[in-house]
């Protein structure tokens, strides 16, 4: 008999991606493929996201929030699209 040990993939696991995205837009570029993997590393840190020296200048604080949430390890901690839609962190839709 076989156990199901297998982890279940649901849409926390796009949004630890969307995490990941939303950093790499909010930073500036990377120069080596090298720095890109160092500090996509550090973000990924089970204990809590470690940013670069330089992301951490006050100017990204709603950023910070928003990307350390989204990159939380505990996807029951980790926010849904409709819960990140919804809080103070995100500017409200607009119409156009």
């Amino acid at each position: 008999i076989q156990g199901s040990s297998r982890p279940t993939y649901n849409q926390k696991v796009d949004l630890f991606s969307l995490g990941i995205i939303f950093f790499e837009m909010s930073y500036h570029p990377m120069v080596t493929a090298s720095e890109r993997i160092f500090v996509l590393n550090q973000l990924r840190d089970p204990t809590s996201p470690k940013f670069p020296e330089d992301f951490d200048d006050g100017e990204h604080t709603k950023q910070k929030s928003v990307i350390s949430w989204l990159l939380n390890h505990d996807p029951a901690k980790r926010p849904t699209a409709t819960e990140l839609l919804k809080s103070e962190l995100l500017p409200p839709p607009q119409m156009e």
